[in-house]
C-alpha cells in the first residue's frame, strides 16, 4: 500500500470518527403497499440528542402512559419534528450519545374524515426503560410487544395527531412496526396515506425517504445503535496503517 493511500485511509476514518457523535436505527426491510408491496430504500436513520421526553414523563418497561393532545403538540415542539399532513412519519432521538433510544411514529390527520391504523409493535418495542408512550389508545403484550386497540385500530380523527414512542431502548435491541389503513369496519383497505422517514443531520430533522399513496407501511427490525468511540476508530486507523507500513518494509527487505 502507498503512503498516500494510507494517509487517505487514516484521515477518512479520522473524519469518520469525529461525526460519529450520535446514536442511530438501522431500518431494515422498510415497505410499503399501493396495490402491490414496494421497498424504501433507506438503511439508517441519526438520532438528536434530546432529554425532553425522559425528564418530562414517567413511564416504565412494558407499559403504556398516556399522551394528552397539548403533550404531543409539545413533545414535537421539543424535539423540532414537523409533520406533514397525512403522512405517517418516523424518527428517533436519544437521551444522550450513549443511550437509551427512542423511535417516534407520528401521524397528523387533515384530511377532513377519520382514519382508521391497525398499527403492530413487534417484540421488545415497549421493552425500553420509558416503555410506549402514546396519545392513542394500545396495548402492550407478551414480549413487550405493542398494538393497537379495536376492530379497526387505532380511530385518527380529523384534525388530530397521532404520536407513539417506544422509548428508552438498550444499544442492540431492535423490533418490528406494521401500519394498515382499514375502513371503519376493519374489512378493507381504507383512505391512502404518505410516509416519511426523518434523519437527524446535527441541527434540524430532514427527510431522508418517502412514499405516497400507500395503504399499509413497514420494516422488518428498526435496531438501535451506537457508533464506535472516536479514540477505538482512530487506533483502528493506526493499527491499519502501521501493518500496511510493516508489509511494504518486509517487500524491500
Amino acid at each position: 500500500m502507498k503512503k498516500s493511500m494510507i494517509a487517505t485511509a487514516v484521515v477518512a476514518t479520522a473524519g469518520l470518527a469525529a461525526s460519529a457523535n450520535a446514536g442511530y436505527w438501522t431500518i431494515s426491510g422498510a415497505n410499503y403497499q399501493n396495490g402491490g408491496t414496494n421497498n424504501i430504500a433507506v438503511s439508517q436513520v441519526d438520532n438528536q440528542v434530546n432529554t425532553y421526553v425522559s425528564s418530562t414523563f414517567s413511564g416504565a418497561a412494558g407499559t403504556q402512559t398516556t399522551l394528552t393532545g397539548a403533550e404531543v403538540t409539545s413533545t414535537l415542539s421539543n424535539l423540532g419534528v414537523t409533520l406533514s399532513n397525512n403522512t405517517l412519519t418516523y424518527f428517533g432521538f436519544e437521551d444522550s450519545v450513549a443511550g437509551p433510544g427512542y423511535f417516534g411514529i407520528a401521524f397528523k390527520n387533515n384530511s377532513g374524515s377519520s382514519y382508521y391504523l391497525n398499527l403492530q409493535g413487534g417484540s421488545f418495542a415497549a421493552g425500553g426503560t420509558e416503555g410506549v408512550l402514546t396519545s392513542h389508545s394500545g396495548a402492550v403484550g407478551s414480549g413487550n410487544s405493542w398494538a393497537s386497540t379495536g376492530t379497526a385500530g387505532t380511530v385518527v380523527a380529523d384534525s388530530t395527531t397521532l404520536l407513539v414512542m417506544f422509548g428508552g431502548l438498550n444499544v442492540g435491541v431492535g423490533f418490528d412496526f406494521q401500519a394498515q389503513s382499514l375502513n371503519s369496519a376493519g374489512t378493507a383497505s381504507g383512505a391512502t396515506f404518505a410516509i416519511s422517514y426523518l434523519n437527524w443531520n446535527g441541527s434540524a430533522y430532514s427527510q431522508v425517504a418517502s412514499a405516497a399513496t400507500a395503504t399499509t407501511s413497514g420494516l422488518n427490525t428498526a435496531l438501535y445503535a451506537v457508533p464506535v468511540p472516536a479514540p477505538a476508530l482512530l487506533a483502528g486507523a493506526g493499527l491499519v496503517g502501521a501493518a500496511a507500513l510493516r508489509r511494504r518494509m518486509a517487500k524491500k527487505a
